[in-house]
């Protein structure tokens, strides 16, 4: 019951708990929850980290995951009864909204602060178009601080919404740092590559 790069994201719930939220935190949720554990994670220190739990039905899968590659550790659900998952779920951690990222990366002007915003708002977006989300990584591949920029390419590599595809483009070519222009044609490299398969 792994998630796959080639699972579609339809089929798949990704929920960023607010802080303070652990992996020994996601272990008591499991057992308040009555979840089986399936794989608690290979005993070496892949990356990511990830840790798989079924419900009752054996056709839903919950999962830990810790991506400190992209610096983000968040729940990710699928399967059958995943709605249901996810609502016991919310009932028992806080977890981000679209809405309170969006806020985070906006109303934040500590830099690391946005940055870390922008990967959680990356990591969480759905399939869907979010035309809020967009607005947020078009105010993000603005900003004056080239991290910041780097940072935004980086978390739209991993959105699957074809509107990127020219800002991407865009930026790749007309951004001021070289830096980021290079990392913006290795995310539209990534980008399209995705949406193709």
């Amino acid at each position: 019951m792994h998630h796959t790069e080639g699972s579609s994201l339809t089929q798949l719930t990704k929920l960023i708990p607010k802080n303070p939220f652990d992996r020994e935190r996601m272990h008591r949720l499991a057992d308040q929850l009555n979840w089986i554990p399936v794989d608690l994670g290979p005993s070496d220190n892949a990356q990511p980290h990830e840790e798989v739990w079924a419900l009752g039905d054996y056709r839903t899968a919950v999962h830990w995951i810790e991506d400190d590659a992209f610096r983000v550790h968040y729940i990710a659900v699928e399967g059958e009864s995943r709605a249901q998952a996810v609502s016991d779920i919310r009932n028992h951690v806080e977890v981000h909204t679209s809405a309170s990222l969006a806020g985070l990366v906006t109303g934040e002007r500590d830099t690391l602060a946005v940055m870390d915003s922008l990967r959680m708002l990356a990591m969480q977006s759905s399939e869907e178009f979010d035309p809020e989300i967009f607005a947020m990584v078009r105010w993000a591949l603005n900003d004056p601080e080239p991290a910041v920029r780097r940072v935004a390419l980086l978390a739209s590599s991993i959105m699957p919404w074809a509107q990127l595809d020219p800002l991407l483009e865009y930026v790749s070519r007309h951004d001021l740092d070289e830096a980021v222009r290079t990392d913006a044609r290795e995310a539209l490299a990534i980008f399209r590559d995705r949406i193709r398969n």
